[in-house]
């Protein structure tokens, strides 16, 4: 450790120097820190999708069965009632051939064209459907027949609300007009499993704007500038 020579009134006084890293050791041990905290979180999320693995919950117990090229029946009075069906029944009719990914697709996209927005009373239940929707499903049904099911979700259609981020063509506003044209850099987590399985992701459905974070006022809920009323 240096010292300094210092007069006072003709005495000289040796006086240490401290360093100047002893005098903020604590300040520098906290920056440190920090780094260190910093550093292994973007480390972990960056590997995150990387590293996640499918539920065990999603794991098929579904026999493979070579099926004909196609499953498509190549109608409009879908077999099933769409409204009531499990995702156990549709997983099975598909294993069995019974009727194609791309026809289940084909089905709810007409049902959600019919009661949505149209007739006395629609729903507003969906905002958006996926425009890949058919050609997903049809690229799974091909995958189906060459190596066999994901999972009990794979070639299933499903809905994710309109505040879930998709990295595809459709939106992500949370009912707000205000982020239209924002686009999302990577699917959230859960789409991500669910695209891993095979699912396919049908559209967004509807939600009160902001999922009701944006005002205290309870008239607001159950209505988004871009879905309307929910």
């Amino acid at each position: 450790m240096a010292t300094e020579a210092i007069n006072i009134n003709g005495n000289v006084i040796n006086v240490k120097k401290t360093s100047w890293w002893l005098k903020y050791r604590l300040e520098i041990l906290i920056v440190l820190v920090f780094i260190l905290v910093l550093i292994t979180f973007l480390i972990s999320f960056i590997t995150r999708r990387d590293t996640v693995a499918i539920p065990l919950t999603l794991t098929t117990s579904l026999p493979i069965i070579h099926c004909p090229i196609s499953c498509s029946i190549h109608t409009h009075l879908p077999p099933v009632d769409l409204v009531a069906v499990s995702i156990s029944s549709l997983a099975r009719d598909l294993s069995n051939c019974r009727y194609s990914s791309t026809d289940l697709v084909r089905w709810y996209l007409m049902r959600i064209d019919a009661v949505n927005r149209r007739g006395s009373h629609p729903l507003y239940a969906v905002i958006e459907t996926n425009p890949d929707a058919l050609t997903i499903a049809n690229m799974l049904d091909q995958e189906r027949q060459i190596t066999g099911p994901r999972s009990s979700l794979h070639r299933i259609p499903i809905l994710v609300k309109d505040n879930t981020a998709t990295y595809d063509k459709m939106q992500t506003s949370a009912g707000s007009l205000a982020l239209i044209g924002a686009r999302v850099v990577r699917d959230a987590h859960v789409v991500d499993l669910l695209r891993q399985a095979g699912a396919i992701i049908l559209g967004k459905a509807s939600l009160s704007e902001w999922s009701n974070f944006r005002s205290t006022n309870k008239s607001r809920e159950g209505w988004s500038a871009r879905g309307g009323p929910v």
